[in-house]
């Protein structure tokens, strides 16, 4: 017999979409629509963020535009703007042309003002005031794109894992172990980034909050600051680490049962019924996320190529090349060749030895499956042990030799590159890629640890190189956030290039617009 949470669960995923008659719907010009889709998918090849982000951070853009650069210049009303930032994510491909209610735009409108009179209730900092001006584009999109069936199966995970997640008596409340669990499973399924975990936790502090009545928004505003500490704090919670370690590696397990429900949600109660039939769609749907990840693989393994093949061709041309002349009088070809080609091959060599899982994680997932479904006695524990504390002491020895490590490779690596001819510079310049591949070769493993429930046993052989190879990736993940933040052609792109270039597209649509409804008229006094 099925358990109750799984009755639940597809009940919500059964529910029919919601369609509009034709004058219910939104509808952007399509020759202009094309030209704002190309756009976007230029600017964000030049941003290196996860495809699930692309939505909420274009929300984002738009409305660092418009509250700092067009409110300035064009000083449009809340109404209009609400419309704009609706078209504008239908022209991007955010969301469907002839297909979004028209009413959606009223709720977006609601927003704007909620958000304007906390804005003007709250005393902020320009960091505060960005915080919350992305808090705001969290919830934009899920006005635009609700998450009603992610939330369920988030709940449901929730559900299953809550009594398995067992802790020492004392250790952690369990009030606030519930709520860590929870934002670890939010983790694990949805993969949100910083802000949209913060408006999970905004939510949960004021559940009222959507549809929040000035009073309780000027009683936000005004301590503010507090309540944006507190929900950091959450965040940083010295518990969440070991929680998101388990909970990302049983991921997997909920995202097979909503692919089973998704790929035919009105035979997915029979299929969960049925033991048999249930086992062979499970190797079905497992084998079909182990061939989508190859191709997320694949094709996350060919931009990390051409990324590192094109960086460091400009640093060759813009900087090895010119020093060579300037200090050697000459250029050196065979180091130029090898600090050009070494990255790009490394970053190959690295993705051929990842693996995808086979039929061992399968029937893992099957059992697992089983068990959360028909709700079986031999239920696995997990013991969540508090986090390690450390002393100040041990913790300067251990980051020291951390440091030790990656300054000796460094030494023998350098000393290496001198006897291949290699100048200072461009010395440098090669441990700077090494470091930003040893990054990109974890990132892109990454896809594969989220489908695997195997647990990976280390030998002496991988321990070495996790030893020499880590703090290489880790100043490489340092340095690659660092670059991202002073990303000068995204910044160039945003400010530059997309304030004008959208302002001129929603010219182009009133224009549009405007001549349409002309031409109904004419045809009209016929």
């Amino acid at each position: 017999m099925l358990t109750k949470p799984i009755f639940r669960l597809l009940k919500i995923y059964d529910q029919p979409q919601l369609t509009y008659d034709e004058d219910e719907v939104i509808r952007v010009n399509q020759v202009i629509g094309r030209a704002a889709l190309i756009y976007e998918k230029i600017r964000n090849a030049i941003d290196y963020r996860e495809d699930h982000l692309l939505r909420k951070n274009a929300l984002f853009r738009i409305l660092k535009r418009k509250l700092f650069i067009e409110k300035i210049l064009i000083n449009q009303s809340e109404d209009k703007l609400a419309e704009q930032i609706v078209h504008e994510m239908i022209r991007a491909g955010y969301l469907k042309n002839n297909f979004e209610p028209k009413a959606k735009i009223n709720t977006v409108l609601t927003i704007l003002k909620k958000y304007h009179t906390l804005i003007q209730a709250a005393d902020l900092s320009q960091r505060e005031f960005m915080w919350l001006i992305e808090l705001e584009a969290c919830e934009i999109e899920e006005v635009l794109v609700p998450a009603d069936k992610e939330k369920a199966l988030i709940r449901f995970a929730f559900e299953v894992m809550n009594h398995r997640v067992i802790t020492n008596r004392g250790e952690i409340d369990d009030k606030e172990k519930e709520l860590q669990l929870f934002l670890s499973i939010h983790r694990a399924i949805r993969k949100p980034d910083d802000a949209m975990l913060a408006y999970v936790m905004w939510g949960l502090y004021y559940p009222n909050w959507k549809e929040a009545d000035p009073e309780l928004v000027l009683n936000i505003g005004r301590s503010f600051a507090q309540i944006k500490k507190q929900i950091q704090d959450q965040l940083d919670h010295p518990w969440h680490k070991g929680l998101n370690k388990m909970t990302r590696r049983w991921a997997i397990v909920f995202w097979t049962i909503q692919d089973i429900i998704l790929k035919d949600p009105e035979e997915a109660q029979a299929i969960f019924d049925d033991e048999v039939r249930l086992e062979l769609t499970i190797n079905k749907v497992c084998e079909a996320r182990y061939k989508a990840v190859r191709k997320k693989l694949h094709r996350g393994v060919f931009r990390s190529i051409i990324y590192v093949f094109f960086t460091k061709m400009l640093l060759a041309l813009v900087l090895e090349l010119p020093l060579d002349v300037w200090l050697k009088g000459f250029i050196n070809y065979t180091t130029l060749g090898i600090n050009i080609l070494f990255p790009p091959v490394l970053m190959f060599l690295v993705a051929i030895t990842i693996r995808t899982p086979g039929k061992k994680n399968t029937l893992m997932i099957i059992k697992e499956i089983k068990t959360i479904v028909y709700n079986l006695s031999d239920q696995q524990k997990f013991k969540l042990k508090a986090p390690k504390k450390r002393g100040t002491f041990t913790g300067f020895i251990l980051n020291l030799l951390y440091l030790i490590v990656f300054v000796v490779s460094v030494y023998f690596i350098f000393n290496g590159l001198v006897l291949l001819e290699f100048a200072w510079f461009s010395s440098l310049i090669f441990i700077f890629f090494l470091s930003v591949v040893s990054f990109f070769g974890l990132r892109i493993r990454k896809p594969i640890k989220e489908i695997s429930l195997e647990e990976k046993r280390d030998n002496i052989f991988t321990l070495l190189i996790d030893f020499i190879s880590l703090p290489f990736a880790t100043f490489g993940q340092w340095s690659s956030i660092k670059f991202s933040k002073i990303n000068i052609i995204a910044f160039f792109f945003d400010f530059i290039i997309e304030a004008p270039f959208k302002i001129f597209i929603e010219v182009l649509e009133d224009l549009f617009s405007f001549w349409r409804e002309k031409k109904e008229e004419a045809f009209d006094q016929q």
